[in-house]
């Protein structure tokens, strides 16, 4: 092999990329030394807590994200790092995806939610295989099904403009309840990532109490490609950058996502989190995917809409979904006046590029864009 010369500074830009369609399309760029300290920080959180997704140089690792995501091109700089052998899939398709796995040994993967339940629907098990799952919320049924076929997983938390900020373990110092469940819903912050809760008031929330996620770390693009507006927005005078994302932190140090600001529906002066019920709702046998939209309501402000796909062959309706969500309340799960005045039924939902259901395309598909 010839050799390339090349002289390449840490602080020499890597790539300005775009955000993906669910949160509009400002861009950031990011500096090699930035792009590899978030990738390491990925492979120390997994190599030396206890993680499911542990990772190691004996693993074979195969990204299922798109190559063009931030996410797969931090795979490629993690398998590097460890000397693994690095599996290319192509466009996904669960079938090659089965596949692929079986054929190359795979023993570590990274996906969204959808990509895994479309894995997990031709009913194969994939015992010695774990995965890095992140994106969007993982409804508990999900988690369940992906335990059950024999997967460990680890969810992680993080954004295009921030790359990785916290990922699931299962801290030694202290009993779990429910492993799937914590795993899914609690993430701790990642090797040199700093994270506070900042109330509506703009004070500093105690553990355990709601409020906009603001984070900081050594990685951080620190400001928006071109466009003062955006940075300023997005980031305070001492470089916290504030996430859009709704979260609390427990007392034992864990970071748990409640909604996007944006998605959480405001109704009658309180919040009503749309992930909650998504969650739920996943829950029928059913439904294969559900979003729940807030639609614009003259005394309330915003009512709560879910928007539901059904699996092929199955069948429910709103009365059942509404029954469902009612026992949720009796049993202290959920408000009462957090349920659902419109149940509509679609055929599809529209997804972006890297799997996750596009809610922005979603209202303007159900009239309320």
């Amino acid at each position: 092999m010839e050799k390339v010369n090349y002289d390449v500074k840490g602080g020499d830009p890597y790539s300005i990329l775009f955000t993906s369609g669910t949160t509009g399309k400002p861009t950031v760029m990011y500096t090699h030394e930035k792009v590899i300290h978030g990738a390491l920080s990925i492979v120390h959180q997994l190599g030396l807590y206890n993680s499911p997704a542990k990772l190691s140089s004996n693993d074979v690792i195969m990204p299922f994200i798109p190559i063009y995501h931030l996410w797969s091109w931090g795979s490629a700089f993690i398998a590097s790092y460890l000397g693994a052998k690095y599996v290319l899939t192509g466009k996904f398709d669960p079938k090659t995806a089965i596949q692929l796995i079986k054929r190359e040994n795979a023993t570590w993967i990274n996906a969204v939610p959808t990509m895994i339940q479309m894995i997990l629907s031709s009913g194969e098990q994939l015992p010695g295989v774990k995965a890095l799952i992140g994106g969007q919320a993982i409804p508990y049924n999900v988690a369940k099904s992906i335990s059950d076929a024999g997967l460990k997983f680890s969810t992680i938390y993080g954004g295009t403009d921030m790359l990785a900020i916290s990922i699931s373990i299962i801290p030694g110092k202290f009993q779990v309840n429910d492993d799937i469940d914590y795993l899914r819903t609690t993430t701790h912050p990642v090797p040199f990532v700093e994270v506070k809760v900042i109330k509506p008031d703009g004070t500093e929330a105690s553990y355990n109490e709601i409020g906009e996620l603001y984070v900081r770390a050594p990685w951080l693009p620190g400001s928006y490609y071109n466009n003062p507006e955006e940075t300023q927005r997005a980031y305070d005078e001492n470089g916290w950058f504030k996430t859009g994302d709704l979260a609390i932190i427990t007392e034992e140090g864990g970071l748990r996502i409640v909604d996007r600001l944006k998605d959480v529906i405001k109704s009658g002066g309180e919040w009503i989190p749309s992930s909650v019920l998504e969650s739920i709702i996943s829950e029928i046998p059913a439904v294969e995917q559900v979003a729940v939209l807030g639609y614009p309501d003259q005394k309330w402000g915003e009512r709560p809409m879910a928007v539901v796909k059904l699996k092929p062959g199955q069948r429910t309706d709103q009365k059942e979904i509404l029954e469902y969500l009612r026992d949720a309340v009796n049993k202290g799960r959920i408000n009462k006046w957090w349920l659902p005045d419109k149940i509509v039924f679609v055929d599809n939902m529209p997804l972006t590029s890297t799997g996750k259901i596009n809610k922005l395309a979603l209202r303007k598909d159900v009239g309320i864009g």
